[in-house]
């Protein structure tokens, strides 16, 4: 049972991490369209969206190779990671959408 939740909860983060992927690629395919002064700044802030995903990524694979026992626990550093991944990508589709037309 305990197997079942954590292969259900990594399979429901991999189809988000998926989806948030995809707004990635659609950032950087806008980032062609920004003028060259504020390129950037929307670089960097895909820069720091890449590492929070990386960082997700990280924390992800150390839960799927986790034990049993353990995996729980490993848990609370992956919801973190992953607040800050949302969080980072908001606010670069914010600046995107200011600065790109």
């Amino acid at each position: 049972m305990e197997s079942n939740k954590r292969e259900q909860y990594i399979e429901k983060l991999k189809a988000k991490l998926d989806q948030f992927n995809a707004q990635i690629d659609q950032l950087e395919a806008d980032l062609q369209e920004a003028e060259a002064d504020t390129r950037i700044e929307l670089e960097n802030r895909l820069t720091e969206v890449r590492t929070k995903r990386a960082e997700v990524e990280r924390q992800l694979n150390e839960v799927e190779s986790a034990s049993e026992s353990s995996w729980e626990e490993l848990q609370s550093g992956l919801e973190n990671a992953w607040d800050e991944l949302t969080q980072s990508l908001e606010n670069a589709r914010q600046t995107f959408s200011e600065r790109v037309s």
